[in-house]
């Protein structure tokens, strides 16, 4: 493929992101209109802050991730190689975000495998803190019981996956007749980056508050139990993995998740003015990507 083609389907691929990210904002248009019309701009932006601040906490934790592997990527190219890349989960499919950081890390120099393989622990750590966080912050309700079953089951198989890796290698091994060198991190390691994803649920929980609040609809005492709300809705929304970066699913499990607390329609007004914050700032923080790179990079990485 030469430069010309190359670089002209990397714009198409470009516009064809922004037009599925454009038809969010569209859909959601009578929403969010409600909400700019009696929103509190204060609230909205420490919402928006908080969400680029996390956004932010994720691109580190990967570059963790490949440092601790044993990968010689220095933070920048860690960083803007995953932010974008990650702009490309909008695409129908929900699948793309991994064979396009996959992709562009392997550029850099770890192996496609090696990618691949920090990307799955990458979603088991956020799977397993998302579950235990959920499961830690909830009060009691006629339902509970289901949904903790449900998210123990996530933590547990997430958790095997991670103090038990080898399993997961000797499957591929057997799948593809050959050894890929695959570098698993130890368990001690494994255990301080949980914490820091841990520490990401939070602050995901203060921007939700946050675009709460400036609603006037959340109080002070639910800002613990809506961190493990918005951790659950993730989850889900990673499970349902046909949806593009979790939509629907997730806006789904969190109006009802939120409806523990406020009438439904209230809860939905939330759920997609956080959810057109998060596009946002995954926006913002993408451009920032691309400026930051070594070197100048095309505008979106190809799947």
């Amino acid at each position: 493929m030469n430069k010309i083609t190359k670089k002209i389907l990397q714009v198409a691929l470009c516009l064809i992101i922004f037009y599925f990210i454009g038809k969010i904002f569209f859909d959601y248009r009578v929403e969010i209109q409600v909400a700019l019309a009696r929103a509190n701009y204060p609230w909205l932006l420490v919402s928006l802050g908080a969400t680029l601040a996390v956004l932010a906490f994720q691109g580190y934790t990967w570059s963790l991730l490949l440092k601790k592997s044993g990968q010689n990527v220095s933070l920048r190219d860690s960083f803007s190689t995953f932010f974008r890349s990650n702009i490309v989960r909008y695409l129908p499919g929900g699948v793309w975000g991994f064979f396009s950081r996959t992709y562009q890390t392997a550029k850099l120099g770890p192996s496609r495998s090696q990618s691949l393989f920090l990307i799955f622990m990458e979603s088991a750590l956020a799977v397993m803190t998302g579950s235990a966080t959920f499961l830690l912050t909830q009060p009691a309700t006629p339902y509970q019981l289901y949904l903790n079953i449900l998210f123990a089951i996530l933590a547990t198989g997430a958790a095997v996956f991670l103090i038990r890796p080898d399993y997961f290698i000797a499957l591929i091994k057997i799948t593809f007749k050959k050894d890929l060198g695959i570098i698993t991190l130890p368990k001690q390691q494994l255990l301080g980056i949980s914490f820091l994803i841990l520490a990401q649920w939070l602050v995901f929980g203060l921007g939700l508050f946050a675009a709460g609040r400036s609603l006037n609809s959340i109080g002070l005492s639910q800002i613990w139990p809506i961190s493990g709300i918005f951790a659950a809705s993730w989850v889900i929304g990673f499970v349902v993995f046909i949806a593009p970066s979790g939509l629907g699913a997730r806006e789904g499990a969190l109006i009802i998740l939120l409806g523990n607390f406020l009438p439904i329609a209230e809860a939905a007004v939330i759920a997609v003015v956080y959810r057109c914050l998060i596009i946002l700032a995954e926006v913002l923080i993408f451009f920032f990507a691309v400026w930051a790179g070594k070197k100048t990079p095309p505008p979106i990485p190809l799947p």
